[in-house]
């Protein structure tokens, strides 16, 4: 073999064994890992559970929330007590790979401490109410929503920011409705209405007047009482089936002009109590003359 030969093959050796004495260089990691929050940012007051996904090509290896300027955990997932005071805050999530690289997310999170707020309720405080299955309805209004029941009441129905439902009561007299609303946050409030049960009708006599098949003539002075425990709206005089005059002061009088009537006059009087109940004397058929 040759000097040149052999020359040839020693250069090829030591290319061969510098080839597997020193590696390739590693491939430089410049990702940084990938966030991502599956828990909601609408919360009610006091504890909540923050949920993160964290994602990398190679290895995730811290993870840290801030909240309020300091740092609350180094999970994926945790609970946090967010007090009882709404607010707006941010909130902060950094994770690290193995290279070092890094991601800050940022996000604002809104606490929900208030109870739904109460627009409107009916019947209102202090009501007289003509029957023993009171219909009450509460208008209520929430960012999260609301709902809520009457208590003893009957299956709420709700719809455009209404809640209604019915409670039965087995005599007249005060009667209290308590409504309980909350929010989906679990805020709630109660609301308290007492109305008056009045399904009694007004007690109504006919104190002077002619009797039933008299003759009459000219102008007639009748007069009436009415009472009712709950007062007295007014009393009408019916001629004929038709009003024609109205008194709303005690005591109760009306004026007949009979030639203003035909020859037969049925006259009748009627009231009604401040609930809307309502009493019809017996009819007095008179003759004019």
């Amino acid at each position: 073999m040759g000097l040149k030969h052999v020359a040839a093959v020693a250069a090829l050796s030591t290319s061969l064994i510098l080839a597997n004495a020193i590696p390739a260089a590693a491939a430089a990691d410049e990702q940084a890992p990938k966030i991502g929050i599956t828990s909601s940012t609408l919360f009610g007051p006091g504890r909540n559970e923050l949920v993160a996904t964290i994602s990398d090509d190679t290895a995730v290896t811290r993870i840290e929330w801030f909240i309020d300027g300091a740092v609350r955990s180094t999970a994926t997932r945790f609970y946090y007590d967010f007090g009882t005071r709404s607010r707006n805050l941010t909130v902060q999530v950094k994770a690290w790979d193995a290279a070092g690289n890094v991601t800050t997310l940022r996000f604002i999170v809104t606490v929900d401490a208030a109870a739904p707020t109460v627009t409107g309720v009916s019947p209102a405080a202090g009501a007289l109410v003509r029957s023993r299955q009171i219909t009450s309805v509460i208008r209520v209004a929430d960012p999260a929503g609301a709902d809520g029941f009457l208590f003893g009441g009957s299956p709420v129905q709700a719809g455009n920011g209404t809640l209604r439902s019915t409670l039965k009561v087995d005599r007249d007299g005060r009667a209290e409705l308590l409504w309980g609303v909350w929010d989906s946050r679990g805020n709630e409030r109660t609301v308290k209405r007492s109305v008056i049960v009045d399904t009694t009708k007004p007690a109504l006599t006919v104190t002077k007047a002619p009797k039933n098949k008299a003759k009459v003539k000219g102008t007639l002075k009748v007069t009436a009482s009415a009472t009712d425990k709950n007062g007295i709206a007014r009393v009408e005089l019916l001629i004929n089936g038709k009003v024609v005059a109205t008194d709303t002061k005690a005591a109760y009088s009306f004026s007949i002009n009979t030639r203003k009537f035909g020859k037969k006059i049925k006259f009748q009087l009627r009231a009604y109590d401040r609930a809307g109940n309502v009493r019809t004397t017996a009819a007095r058929n008179w003759v004019r003359i």
